[in-house]
């Protein structure tokens, strides 16, 4: 599969999470939203939409649960991680976004 078409489906599958349309159910389904996550050329526009969809947050917060291994760590989160980590992404609302994004990493919500 050429590499254009997969970044066409992750961005449809980014934004069906994003609009609620599409729910992250498994660990399958939140690797790809963290692989269409860091398939986005611009990080800033990535995490304002982020922070604009409630449905978006939750697939995180409960993507973050589903395995807690040092491999899955390394493997998605570490990478989520340093996508955050762009320079312009601390601006965003005065640092606002970028800290509740860390804080669903670093205190996922218990049910």
């Amino acid at each position: 599969m050429s590499t254009n078409i997969r970044s066409e489906r992750l961005a449809r599958y980014l934004g069906a999470v994003l609009h609620g349309k599409q729910e992250v159910q498994d660990l399958s389904n939140f690797k790809r939203l963290i692989e269409a996550i860091l398939d986005q050329g611009d990080p800033c526009v990535v995490v304002e939409r982020l922070i604009a969809s409630p449905s978006a947050l939750n697939a995180l917060r409960n993507g973050l649960r589903f395995n807690l291994t040092p491999v899955f760590i390394n493997a998605c989160t570490a990478k989520f991680i340093q996508f955050l980590n762009h320079p312009e992404v601390k601006l965003l609302g005065n640092g606002l976004f970028l800290e509740q994004l860390l804080l669903i990493i670093l205190e996922p919500r218990t049910l």
